[in-house]
């Protein structure tokens, strides 16, 4: 509608709702920001919470002998793991060899047979 169609009336009751929602906007805006900033907040706080509890576990795992011993100990079975799965890689790569040798000796036989 054209605005000189308008009455002044319908012009007053326009600009009056349009700056409704403009405040209805504003308000809710408002709101997501506190939501927001509560949540921000919260994470914060947790994150403080369990960076502190980190930080003392770390230090009596770091002081206490008997968590030395049980580090050495993980680094000990650890190594052994790494180990182990070096010398089943080599075992695999023999059987794959193998498997290999195998098929290409049947191929040979089978092709003698045809013959």
């Amino acid at each position: 509608m054209a605005l000189q169609a308008m009455s002044d009336a319908e012009l007053a009751l326009s600009i009056s709702g349009m700056a409704l929602r403009t405040l209805i906007m504003e308000i809710e805006r408002d709101r997501r920001e506190e939501r927001r900033t509560d949540s921000f907040k919260k994470v914060t706080s947790k994150y403080k919470e369990y960076r502190t509890k980190h930080q003392t576990l770390a230090k009596v795992f770091n002081q206490d002998s008997e968590f030395q011993l049980f580090r050495d100990g993980l680094k000990k079975k650890d190594e052994q793991l790494a180990k182990k799965d070096e010398e089943l890689k080599e075992r695999d790569d023999e059987l794959m060899r193998a498997i290999g040798r195998c098929s290409e000796l049947e191929a040979a036989l089978k092709a003698k047979d045809d013959a």
